[in-house]
């Protein structure tokens, strides 16, 4: 019955542990992804703050109506 109990028990343990190894892998996966979505959007607003400005001095030098 102890080498039961100690089997159920090793066993226990290491499904746990599996599934602590996974959680935090996918974890790390979701932050990483996260991260680059943020760069992506960044680089878009940037862009179009770019755009903005460059319409806006370029219609700055227009002469006046």
């Amino acid at each position: 019955m102890a080498v039961i109990q100690e089997q159920m028990l090793r066993a226990f343990i290491s499904a746990s542990q599996s599934c602590a190894d996974a959680l935090a892998k996918n974890a790390m996966v979701v932050q990483r992804q996260s991260m680059e979505r943020f760069a992506v959007a960044n680089g878009k607003v940037a862009g179009l703050m770019g755009q903005a400005l460059t319409q806006v001095w370029m219609e700055s030098m227009q002469p006046a109506r």
